[in-house]
C-alpha cells in the first residue's frame, strides 16, 4: 500500500513539475516571438524614416547654435556629508 502511495505521488509531482517546465518553455518561446514581431515593425519605421530624411536638404543643419555649448562647472559640497 505504501509503495503505491509514494508511486502515485512521485507520478503527481513529475506531471506537475513537467507542466511548470512546459508553461515556462511556452512563455520564453511566446516572448521571443513577440519580440521579433516589434523588431519587424520598428524596422520598417526606420525604413520610412530614412527615406523621409534623404529627401530633405543634404546640408541641413539639426542642431541650433545654443546645441552643445560650453557651460561652466561649478562643484557645490553637501555639508551635511562632510560633518559625518
Amino acid at each position: 500500500m505504501f509503495l503505491i502511495k509514494f508511486f502515485g505521488g512521485l507520478l503527481l509531482f513529475v506531471l506537475l513539475f513537467g507542466i511548470i517546465i512546459a508553461f515556462a518553455v511556452f512563455a520564453r518561446v511566446w516572448r521571443i516571438v513577440k519580440s521579433g514581431k516589434r523588431d519587424n515593425a520598428d524596422a520598417r519605421g526606420q525604413s520610412r524614416a530614412s527615406n523621409v530624411k534623404a529627401k530633405g536638404e543634404p546640408g541641413q543643419k539639426i542642431f541650433d547654435a545654443s546645441e552643445g555649448e560650453y557651460v561652466d562647472f561649478e562643484e557645490i559640497k553637501d555639508d551635511a556629508k562632510q560633518d559625518r
